[in-house]
């Protein structure tokens, strides 16, 4: 019955899979929450970066554990739009950062990065990247600060280097390794080992990757110097699509090209801050200077006429020390402290103003409605409701101190501490060495003194060979027999991982109920994270009451990896 049942399961799967086609199961349908449709590509896409998936030995539950993951945030969102959460002020306000945050590096994409980092550019990166080169080179070295004489000289050297290996066959390596001038691979006999396009100089690659390997290259420039490349081997390398690898070979450029890319931005902001004509009063930034020396402006009197003295002008408006006040509200301490002299307090603004002007920018090429940019905001703002609503239920719970007290007095034998014992112990590794010892401790010499000398347990020797009290299931075989013995005895040697261990019973403390004062505060938390667990328990059982869950097992059921049943899945 059983191997029927495994049967018509996976008949069945397999039917849905071949009825909807390869490419139409990430949009099949998992599970409904409200009319709302969570589809097989969008689960597959979470659960493959979940803990649940990492760790999973029995797939099938660990499916069903993420799902009701993604079920349970679905019924909390659709329920913080019913009770209008995205509306609350602290949601809007880190919404309005979010957003900032993401039109502002839009913008960087779009009107610095794509100017120096094109997609032809990132195509060329991704069709070399398919294949690896084994090259080896010879450098003479030629700065761009080079005089022409060095130049001169260095490109004599080059040339007669490549005739000694063209024209005569003297061997690459060797000449590599007495000539070139650079140092790593000239110990190597020039040799480079496998690199991908994009680690050289794009004058060097372009060469590399055109030889077969065997092939030498005539003199190639670069901003380097001088160099001859030998090409010994190449090899195929992994790569994944190109949807895939664009964006990481843009990083991988905008990297290469970090000083280009910071001129450019520097250019930039220079022709904006010109555009917006900003200006700057000196003798009103004096005044806040001095003003802000003397303490928090805030806190000084200033007059409604001094507040509104403009430090800062550009087309459109201007900025007041009344706007500097309300902003220096948002900044962070240190922040407020650095600026306070003319030349900080004006750089400060700037980069705020500029800040503005470049949110403002961005909104006026409607980055803001870009899809991606949207989706983001929107992914932001159900994460701050999702925080909100469980907030909203803990407010709710509420611990008072008889809560605390009868907890204790119900429940004391929770509440007690072990029997402990202490010990002064001796660590060495050979036992007869330890045998000697614990005879020198019975005889009356100082354990502290010879703990000190012999002992290889060095936290302990520190303290003269004390432990410290402990219970009786830590250090195992030693806290056996310490509990074993009285106060005075002797224990050992004992064989443990790094030797024989003998030690002398120091201490004993009997086991007793902690006092109601030294428990309290662990009560409280425990109590306050059980009662929030049963409310936020007895919400979602609510939730899920009133709404129309769904859920497609026989969709479920398909391994993320190969699409088809698992066979823990199909029994």
């Amino acid at each position: 019955m059983r191997k029927t049942i495994q049967c018509v399961c996976a008949i069945l799967t397999s039917f849905i899979i071949l009825q909807v086609g390869c490419s139409k199961q990430e949009g099949m349908i998992v599970a409904k929450v409200g009319g709302e449709k969570i589809t097989w590509g969008e689960f597959k896409e979470g659960y493959i970066k979940s803990p649940q998936y990492r760790r999973a030995q029995d797939d099938s539950a660990a499916k069903r554990e993420y799902l009701e993951s993604i079920i349970q945030k679905k019924l909390i969102i659709q329920e913080s739009y019913r009770q209008d959460l995205n509306k609350s002020e602290d949601v809007l306000t880190q919404v309005e950062q979010t957003e900032k945050g993401l039109i502002l590096q839009s913008l960087y994409m779009k009107e610095i990065v794509e100017n120096i980092v094109s997609d032809s550019e990132i195509r060329e990166f991704y069709d070399h990247s398919n294949k690896e080169v084994k090259a080896s080179l010879i450098l003479i070295k030629a700065p761009p600060n080079a005089s022409p004489e060095e130049r001169q000289k260095a490109r004599a050297k080059i040339d007669s280097l490549l005739i000694v290996i063209k024209e005569k066959g003297e061997n690459f390596g060797k000449v590599a390794m007495e000539h070139s001038e650079d140092p790593t691979s000239a110990r190597n006999m020039g040799d480079l080992g496998f690199v991908e396009w994009g680690a050289w100089d794009d004058a060097f690659q372009r060469v590399a990757f055109t030889l077969k390997p065997g092939q030498i290259s005539d003199v190639v420039e670069t901003r380097f110097g001088y160099h001859i490349i030998k090409v010994e081997a190449q090899r195929e390398a992994e790569r994944g699509s190109y949807d895939q690898m664009k964006e990481t070979i843009r990083n991988k450029l905008m990297g290469q090209k970090k000083n280009e890319l910071r001129k450019k931005a520097d250019e930039y902001i220079e022709n904006l801050k010109n555009e917006k004509s900003l200006s700057f009063e000196q003798q009103a930034l004096t005044f806040l200077s001095e003003k802000k020396k003397e303490g928090d402006l805030n806190a000084a009197p200033l007059t409604e006429s001094e507040k509104s003295t403009v430090l800062a002008r550009y087309d459109g408006g201007a900025f007041t020390i009344s706007d500097y006040m309300e902003w220096e509200k948002e900044l962070p301490p240190k922040a407020k402290a650095r600026a306070t002299d003319v030349a900080s307090l004006q750089r400060h603004i700037e980069g705020k103003l500029v800040n503005d002007f470049l949110v403002e920018k961005a909104k006026a090429l409607n980055l803001q409605n870009e899809p991606h940019i949207k989706k983001k905001i929107q992914e932001q703002q159900e994460q701050l409701m999702v925080k909100e609503f469980n907030k909203n239920i803990e407010q709710n719970v509420i611990i008072t101190d008889e809560d605390v007290k009868t907890h204790f007095d119900q429940h004391k034998e929770d509440y007690v501490d072990p029997e402990k014992v202490n010990i002064q112990e001796i660590l060495v590794k050979d036992k007869t060495v330890a045998e000697n010892l614990l005879k020198r401790m019975k005889s009356g010499s100082d354990i502290a003194s010879l703990a000190k000398q012999y002992s290889e347990r060095k936290w302990a020797a520190e303290r003269g060979g004390e432990f410290g009290l402990f219970t009786e299931n830590q250090y195992g075989p030693i806290g056996k027999e310490a509990f074993a013995l009285d106060v005075g005895q002797f224990g050992g040697p004992i064989k443990v991982t790094n030797g024989y261990s003998i030690f002398k019973v120091t201490d004993k403390q009997a086991a007793r109920t902690k006092t109601f004062d030294e428990v309290k505060s662990t009560i409280r938390r425990d109590l306050e994270t059980e009662k929030k667990k049963t409310a936020f328990d007895d919400v979602m059982t609510s939730l899920r009451e009133r709404a129309d869950v769904d859920i497609n097992f026989q969709i479920l059921i398909m391994n993320v990896a190969e699409e088809q049943p698992s066979e823990q899945d199909k029994s």
